[in-house]
This record gives C-alpha cells, structure tokens and sequence, in this order.
C-alpha cells in the first residue's frame, strides 16, 4: 500500500502517484458535475461523526409508533427487516451509484466515482475522477461507456488526455487546441486486445453495489438496528462492527494505463496510442501516476520542432488504478440507511489506510504512517438514458490515431 496524501502533487512534468483506496458515494444525483456542485467535505465527515448518534438517539415512542402503523401486518424481527431491506435494492433495474472520498486532516474531497446502468440493457457509465489535494485545483477525468455488460468499453480519451495537461505540455498553437477540443465528447473504442477482463463473472450493478457480507451484518446485536418511517438504519464504531464485515465484497477495480509514443518515420515523426484497460471484480479507488520525458520537462520539446529531436521519438505515459480494499479492511466507524420502497441505499464509512516503509536498504528507521478516510456511497434508482451504442459519438483507436497525428503535425502557417 502506497498512499501519501499530504505528498500528492500537480503533473507537472515528472511523476504523479496517487494510492487512494477509494469507495465511492455522495448523496446527491449521480451525473455531470461542476466543480461549484462539489458536496462539502466537512459537511460530509461531521455528518458521519454524528450518524451513530442520529441513529441511537431515536426515541422509543418514535419506533413503536413508526411499527404501529404497520401493526395488521406479519412483524419481522430487526435483523430480518435489514435483510429484506437489502433484498429489494437488487430488484433495481436502472441504477446510479456515487462513491465519495474525503480525507480527513484536510476535510478535502479528493476523489469520487459515479456511475448510471441500465441492467435490463447491460448497459453502464462510469466516470472517475481526481480532485486531488486540497487546494491543487486538479480534476482528472476518465469516462467510459460499457456495453454488454463489460464486454465492449469506449473512454473519452481526448478529455482524458486534455485534463492531465499533456496537449498544452506539447506547446500546441490555438488552432490545434481548438481543432482537439472537438472531440472531447467522442468515445473511443478499446480493442479486445487493449481490454482485459479478470474474475469478471457478474454484471456491472453486481460489481458496482457496496454491499456488506449478509453473514457478518446478521452479528450486529438487535438493538443497534433500527426502522423509522420506512427506513431501516443502523450503525457501529470499533470493537462492535464485525470482523472482515466486507471480506466477500466483489467491486469493479479499473486498472487504466495509457503510453503515447513520438515514432520517427519516412513522412515525420507520428502518435501511437497504446492504451490497456484490466477490468477486475474487486476493489474500487483511483490511482494516477504520470511521467513525461526529460526534453519535455527541460522545455526542450515542442511539437513543432519534433524533428529537431534526435532520436524521433518522445514518450507519455499515464496510469490510473481504482481500489477500497485498505480502507474497508481497517473500518473505524460504519452507518447504513436503507428505505426497500424508495429503493436508496445509502453508507458511511470511516476507515484507516496505512503507508509502511521498512526501509530496508537504508539505515533510516521503519515507519508506518496511517490516514483517515470518509467514504460516502449511495445507490438510488435513475431516470437517466444511456445511450444505445448506435448513439454514441464514436470513433476507432485507429480512427482516433489518425486524427491526432492529422491535427497534430499541422504548423502555424497551415
């Protein structure tokens, strides 16, 4: 685990690591956001802190009256209730999902994922992105159209490519940049050998709904489980949330990884793309790393002098990693609200991830730093229509390829 919160910088030629093990959730639509509709972290982590008390405060008078209501009717036990409450949640058909994640010290929201399917057409959006650290102003985006439930994937890479700064990093003229922006909006398809699928067995709401292992949610004492109005609640910190209470949790991890190389040839130098998509059912979280070569960072290299670089060829490598593994590993608080009828579903976690260095090959001593994160995650049923893939504004890598090297190797005067 490599996670340095406080260390996290802009790409700013050179390298960007970012080890967030990430959940996702909010509690607001999933959909476009501006960086003004951004939910408030610190509203975020004080609600958290005070959810098991919100739940525990209930009055009695509150919950028998709340049952009363329903008194004609067959009672089902508290456990039984939480149970049949996360029954109806897999009776969704169209979903969106929101993952959160704020770091504590700060109170910075760093990073969220969001997510809208349509189950019944194996259809789904899923978009990540990186805030990064408070303050830094970064946002990172990666968005991607899946079909047939994960078989088929299209990422907007020229938004991508335009959000981690590297068309600006390549001295581009006005006219180039506005050429680019054109498709910003247009998917490109990844090839079955840039896609790589593992342990994939589920469709995409099976891999996108947190869902605590049924067994280990049945441990929690009665009396910790709650209904009011329809909802059903509950909440625990330390010692009485269960052991490994997400310990069968099957989550999409995305492994993205992008290289661009500058190819000498007969007619100049040219662009290949070279991205790699893993798909793997676990883990959710978002890794960025990015490196740039050293005539790029010396301000050696513009794109319109490229034949002027000896070698021809000039490489961009970006890299981008989902996981919540540490934080649903090291849980310190945990709340859930679930209402069957209005199909939400909505958890808090506050969790710890851990940065060991051993520091083996060096006679400073071992160390083990940890932070706090607050995951937020909802789940709710959405109205949004996902494009069939007739509708979708695509193009081919090799399309895409040559396009970029079109508008790329255009000069000035053209």
């Amino acid at each position: 685990m490599s996670i340095k919160p406080r260390t996290i910088k802009p790409f700013s030629y050179g390298v960007l690591a970012l080890g967030l093990a990430l959940l996702l959730g909010s509690t607001e639509a999933v959909g476009a956001q501006s960086d003004a509709e951004q939910v408030d972290s610190s509203s975020q982590v004080e609600s958290l802190a005070t959810s098991s008390e919100s739940v525990s405060s209930l009055s009695e008078s509150q919950v028998e009256s709340a049952w009363s209501e329903s008194s004609s009717e067959p009672q089902l036990s508290k456990p039984e209730q939480l149970q049949a409450a996360l029954d109806a949640m897999n009776d969704l058909k169209t979903y969106q999902v929101r993952y959160g994640f704020t770091y504590i010290k700060d109170r910075a929201y760093t990073a969220q994922v969001q997510a809208v399917g349509d189950r019944s057409r194996g259809i789904a959006k899923i978009q990540l992105t990186y805030y990064g650290d408070k303050g830094e102003g970064l946002k990172y985006q990666l968005d991607l159209m899946t079909y047939d439930n994960l078989s088929h994937v299209y990422i907007k890479q020229s938004q991508l490519l335009a959000s981690m700064t590297f068309f600006p990093e390549l001295s581009l003229t006005p006219e180039q940049l506005k050429a680019l922006e054109a498709y910003d909006d247009y998917y490109i398809e990844l090839s079955k050998e840039q896609l790589k699928q593992v342990g994939l067995d589920q469709e995409a709401f099976q891999l996108l709904f947190l869902e605590p292992n049924r067994k280990k949610l049945s441990q929690l004492p009665e009396a910790k489980i709650h209904e009011f109005k329809g909802t059903v609640m509950t909440s625990a910190e330390l010692t009485e949330i269960p052991e490994f209470l997400f310990d069968q949790t099957r989550n999409l991890h995305l492994d993205y990884r992008l290289k661009m190389e500058w190819e000498a040839g007969d007619k100049g130098p040219s662009l290949k793309l070279n991205p790699h998509l893993d798909l793997v059912g676990k883990g959710v979280g978002l890794d960025l790393q990015g490196e740039v070569s050293a005539k790029i960072r010396k301000g050696e290299f513009g794109l319109n002098r490229i034949a002027d670089i000896a070698t021809g060829k000039v490489d961009f490598l970006k890299a981008m990693q989902l996981k919540t593994s540490p934080v649903l590993q090291k849980l310190k608080r945990f709340s859930l609200r679930v209402n069957p009828k209005e199909h939400s579903y909505r958890m808090s976690l506050l969790g710890v991830v851990e940065d060991t260095n051993l520091n083996l090959f060096s006679s400073n001593p071992a160390y083990t730093r940890s932070y706090d994160y607050v995951v937020d995650y909802e789940l709710t049923p959405s109205q949004e229509h996902l494009p069939d893939i007739t509708e979708l504004k695509r193009l081919s890598a090799q399309e895409y390829q040559s396009l970029l090297n079109k508008i790329l190797s255009q000069t000035p005067q053209e």
